[in-house]
């Protein structure tokens, strides 16, 4: 296991605040995370900066999730099924 790296956000926070701060309500990450192991990406668009065209993204996730479907042995015929895109559930 390697050393915690510094925290470089002195100029944010006096060095007495972090100290002060118990490990429980401090946040951890993964810096070792391996793209080449993870199989599956979700997008959570709801607080995003970036703009995006919805109806684009919703094609194109239903697209997607209909050829890997087909691709795990679902019918085909959900190849040729249309979906409605204007009435995506928040959430699901």
């Amino acid at each position: 296991m390697s050393a915690q790296l510094p925290l470089r956000i002195s100029e944010f926070a006096p060095e007495r605040a972090l100290s002060e701060l118990p490990r429980s309500r401090r946040i951890y990450v993964n810096r070792n995370l391996r793209f080449d192991h993870v199989t599956t990406v979700g997008f959570d668009m709801d607080y995003t900066l970036a703009i995006y065209r919805q109806d684009a993204m919703d094609q194109l996730s239903i697209d997607a999730t209909v050829r890997k479907l087909v691709g795990l042995g679902y019918p085909t015929c959900l190849l040729d099924a249309s979906y409605r895109t204007d009435f995506p559930i928040r959430g699901l």
